[in-house]
């Protein structure tokens, strides 16, 4: 179960223990994101996290990813 550590989970790894996880980019993206603290949008970041291809701890089409991560910070500033 996981408890907060790092390797538990990849937002905490990110957000709470500054790790780098899937590049400091995307990484931005994610603590940005995160730091909204709504908590529909962690929701989503984390089912988007977990859907999304991986291979070892790196996104499969990384320019993708952090595509969606920059439309989905729009709909957090308002802009989309």
């Amino acid at each position: 179960m996981p408890n907060g550590r790092p390797g538990d989970h990849p937002i905490t790894d990110i957000v709470v223990h500054g790790r780098t996880i899937y590049g400091p980019d995307i990484d931005d993206r994610i603590r940005r994101i995160a730091g909204s603290g709504r908590r529909p949008v962690l929701d989503l970041l984390e089912t988007l996290i977990y859907a999304w291809p991986h291979d070892d701890h790196a996104v499969v089409n990384p320019s993708g990813f952090a595509a969606v991560l920059d439309r989905l910070m729009k709909l957090i500033d308002g802009e989309g």
